[in-house]
């Protein structure tokens, strides 16, 4: 008891120690979550992350250099005593003998982790959360930390995967057909109207509680257009990334109908 006491009094203590924003910091603050606000974006501000305008978890950096900036933070929510992302900048050399550069996630309270390759401008840690909604005013998502994680995956050996990003075009490519028509499958080829519009292909991917099934959709020109993922074993609740606006969404949707359900949404709201 009287452990607990004393590390009590040093937490209020060091607490009373930390300085005080000056009136320059709280305006260069106040201006940053107008940007988060008005542009949908993720930024760290006041060792606070904010999405959209809204503080929604505290940020703790733990490792920082001149060279690489912040090497290695954690994310916890306001309510919590304990981290549920640690973010760490890693590397490894790739076939050029280069150091490629890449984020490492973990979430520890869901024993979840993934890893995100470090690009010129691409997103920043905050901007990942915000993008993909990792955080609400409840806590983390579990639900969107499991998409994110399948997203992301690992970075297993030292082997540089060039893929081209795709354009507003390539996401675009909409076959012109009836819409109307009815719905076939012949195996992963989706086809209405008498022309083939894309594919879907079904596997089944790992989360924190057991196997589930997961749909990617692809349009006629081959780039994918969405990933779905049942958001628990044997649900019928599905969760959406829609890779345009990154876009997310739950449906519901009934056994033995997930191909036809999907493609239907999909072409409903004029992605496929």
């Amino acid at each position: 008891m009287k452990k607990y006491i004393i590390v009590l009094v040093l937490i209020v203590f060091s607490t009373t120690l930390i300085a005080q924003p000056t009136e320059k910091e709280l305006k260069k603050h106040n201006k940053e979550i107008l940007n988060s606000k008005e542009n949908s974006k993720g930024i760290m501000s006041l060792d606070s992350f904010y999405c959209n305008g809204e503080a929604l978890a505290k940020v703790n950096v733990l490792k920082k250099s001149l060279l690489m900036g912040v090497e290695e933070q954690t994310i916890q929510c306001f309510k919590s005593i304990v981290p549920q992302i640690i973010v760490t900048k890693l590397s490894y050399k790739n076939n050029q003998n280069l150091d490629v550069y890449y984020e490492h996630y973990e979430f520890p309270t869901l024993n979840l982790k993934c890893d995100v390759p470090v690009t010129i401008g691409g997103l920043s840690v905050y901007g990942n959360l915000c993008k993909y909604q990792l955080f609400n005013k409840n806590g983390l998502d579990t639900s969107k930390v499991e998409t994110f994680v399948v997203i992301k995956g690992q970075i297993k050996t030292p082997v540089i995967v060039v893929q081209s990003t795709p354009t507003n075009n390539d996401y675009n490519v909409i076959v012109p057909r009836n819409k109307e028509a009815f719905l076939f499958f012949f195996g992963d080829v989706i086809q209405q109207d008498q022309v083939n519009i894309g594919t879907i292909v079904k596997s089944r991917v790992q989360t924190i509680n057991g196997f589930v099934d997961q749909y990617q959709v692809f349009n006629s020109k081959s780039t994918l257009i969405c990933t779905i993922t049942q958001s628990a074993i044997a649900s019928t609740d599905w969760n959406f990334l829609i890779y345009k606006d990154n876009k997310f969404t739950t449906q519901n949707i009934g056994f033995g109908k997930e191909k036809e359900e999907i493609t239907k949404y999909l072409i409903k709201f004029g992605y496929l």
